[in-house]
C-alpha cells in the first residue's frame, strides 16, 4: 500500500461494526440486571413476563400493548393504579406482587364506569404473586355476562381472557373483541367482612403504606427483542451471550491460525520435524470436524441439572482450544504451500548461496508474505468459529452461555415451529454483519499486502 493511502470506506465501516460488537460484548453485560443473568435457566424467575411475545418496537407497528409497571398511589388504606389502555388487543396478564398477610380485594373499573371484582382472598395462598388471568371461574362468569357465551365445557387455553374485560360487552367478545380504550382503574384494598372486623377488634381493615403492592402488566409485546417460550428476555440472552461468543471466536481464531502457521512452516522444511508436522496437518485436514468437536466438548465438560434444565459446563478457553485445533488443517496446508513456493524462488536460493541460514531466509523474506497472509486468515477465521459455535446449538450442545446456548434452546423448545423470529433474527443478523465485516477486512489485506 502506498504511503498516505486512505483505508477504503467499506473497510472503515467494517472495522466500525467489529468495534461496536466488541465494545458491546465488554460493556453490555455490565449494564444488564445481575439477577437476570444469574437466573437465566430458572423458569420461575421469568414467570411474570408474557410468553413468546415479539419486541415492543414491533408491537408499536401492530398496536400491541407493551409490558409495563404501573405507578400506584396510596390513600386511606387503598392502593390505586391507573392503566391507560389504547391498543387493539388486551394485555396478556396483570400480575400483582403483594407484601401483606391481610386478605385483599382487587377491583377494576372500566372507562364506562363498570366495576369488576377480579380477586378476593389471601395472598399467601397464591405465594404472594397473583396472576389475574388464572382466575378462570371469574372469567367463566364474565364470559357469560359480557359475551353471551356458555362457558361450560369451553376451554380458555390459547385465548386471551382479558379480551372479556378490555372490550365492550357483545357476543363473542372473547375471540372477536371490540376494544374499549381509555383509563382502567385498579384498586387493591384489604378485604372487609364482619368476621374480619371482629378479628381486628371491630376496626375497618386497611392496608398500611409499608405493605408493598406492585402491579405489572404483561403485554402482547415485551422489551427490545421480545421473550422466548419461558418468558425470558431475549435481549438479556443476546447481550450476555455475545461476550463469551466473541471471546471463544477470537481465541479460537488465534489458536487456529497460530498453530496452522507453526505446522505449515515446519512442514515445509525437510527432516523428521517437517515430516511429523506435515502428517499432523494432513490428519487435521481430513478429520470430521463437527462430530469430533461435539464429542470432545461433551467429554471435556460436565453435564449438570440446573434449575430444571440440563446444561453443559465447560470453560470457554477449552471450547476455543478444541475449535482452534480442529480448524487448523486448511490454514497449515496453505502456509506449507506458500513457504515451499517461496523457498524455491531465486532470491531464497541466492540468500542460501551467500551463507544465509534457513531461519534467516524465513525471517527476512518469507515472513513478509506470511504476516499479511496470517492476518487475512485470522480475519476469516473469527466468523468461521462463530458460525461453528452457533452450529453446535442446532445439535443441542451449548457449552457455557453464548449464542450457541440460545440457538440450542430455540431448537429444544420449538421456537422455529412457533415462528419466534425475534429469537433467531438477532443472532443471524449479527453473524451476517460480522462475517461481511471480517471478509471485507480480509479482502483488503489480500489486495494491499499479499503479493505472491
Amino acid at each position: 500500500m502506498s504511503r498516505g493511502k486512505k483505508i477504503p470506506r467499506k473497510v472503515s465501516i467494517a472495522l466500525t461494526i467489529i468495534s461496536i460488537y466488541v465494545a458491546t460484548s465488554i460493556l453490555g453485560p455490565m449494564l444488564l440486571n445481575g439477577d437476570d443473568l444469574r437466573n437465566w435457566n430458572n423458569p420461575g424467575y421469568w414467570d411474570k413476563n408474557p410468553k413468546a411475545k415479539p419486541p415492543e418496537w414491533y408491537g408499536r407497528f401492530k398496536d400491541l400493548p407493551p409490558s409495563e409497571w404501573l405507578r400506584g398511589t396510596y390513600k386511606e388504606g387503598e392502593y390505586v393504579f391507573v392503566y391507560d389502555f389504547h391498543y387493539r388487543t388486551a394485555p396478556d396478564d396483570v400480575v400483582l406482587f403483594l407484601k401483606t398477610e391481610k386478605s385483599i380485594e382487587v377491583t377494576l373499573t372500566t372507562p364506562d364506569n363498570e366495576t369488576i371484582r377480579l380477586f378476593r382472598g389471601s395472598p399467601s395462598l397464591m405465594n404472594y404473586t397473583l396472576h389475574l388471568k388464572l382466575n378462570y371461574p371469574l372469567f367463566e362468569k364474565l364470559a357469560e355476562k359480557r359475551c353471551g357465551m356458555n362457558p361450560i365445557g369451553q376451554s380458555f387455553i390459547g385465548k386471551n381472557v382479558f379480551n372479556i374485560i378490555f372490550s365492550r360487552p357483545k357476543e363473542d367478545c372473547l375471540t372477536n373483541p371490540d376494544p374499549l380504550q381509555g383509563k382502567y382503574r385498579i384498586v387493591v384494598k384489604a378485604q372487609d367482612s364482619p368476621i374480619i372486623r371482629a378479628i381486628h377488634g371491630g376496626k375497618v381493615p386497611k392496608l398500611e403504606p409499608n405493605e408493598s403492592i406492585k402491579v405489572f402488566v404483561a403485554g402482547q409485546s415485551h422489551g427490545l427483542l421480545g421473550t422466548d417460550t419461558f418468558g425470558r428476555d431475549v435481549w438479556v440472552g443476546f447481550i450476555a451471550g455475545m461476550r463469551e461468543t466473541l471471546l471463544i471466536a477470537f481465541i479460537g481464531a488465534l489458536i487456529s491460525v497460530g498453530l496452522g502457521l507453526f505446522l505449515g512452516t515446519l512442514g515445509a522444511i525437510n527432516g523428521k520435524a517437517g515430516t511429523a508436522s506435515n502428517l499432523a496437518s494432513r490428519f487435521l485436514t481430513v478429520l470430521p470436524t463437527l462430530p469430533l468437536a461435539m464429542v470432545t466438548i461433551i467429554a471435556l465438560g460436565s453435564i449438570r441439572l440446573e434449575n430444571a434444565t440440563y446444561v453443559i459446563r465447560v470453560h470457554p478457553l477449552v471450547v476455543s482450544l478444541v475449535l482452534g485445533v480442529l480448524l487448523t488443517g486448511n490454514v497449515s496446508r496453505n502456509v506449507r504451500a506458500i513457504v515451499k513456493g517461496e523457498l524455491r524462488k531465486e532470491y531464497a536460493e541466492s540468500s542460501k548461496a551467500l551463507g544465509g541460514s534457513l531461519k534467516w531466509v524465513l525471517k527476512k523474506h518469507v515472513s513478509k508474505i506470511l504476516v499479511p497472509y496470517t492476518l487475512e486468515q485470522l480475519a476469516l477465521a473469527v466468523p468461521g468459529v462463530i458460525a461453528f459455535l452457533t452450529l453446535l446449538g442446532f445439535f443441542s450442545i451449548s457449552p457455557g452461555f453464548n449464542w450457541s446456548t440460545l440457538m440450542s434452546q430455540t431448537i429444544v423448545y420449538n421456537a422455529k415451529y412457533q415462528f419466534l423470529w425475534w429469537q433467531v433474527l438477532p443472532i443471524g443478523v449479527s453473524m451476517g454483519l460480522l462475517a461481511l465485516s471480517f471478509v471485507a477486512v480480509a479482502n483488503w489485506i489480500e489486495d494491499e499486502f499479499i503479493k505472491i
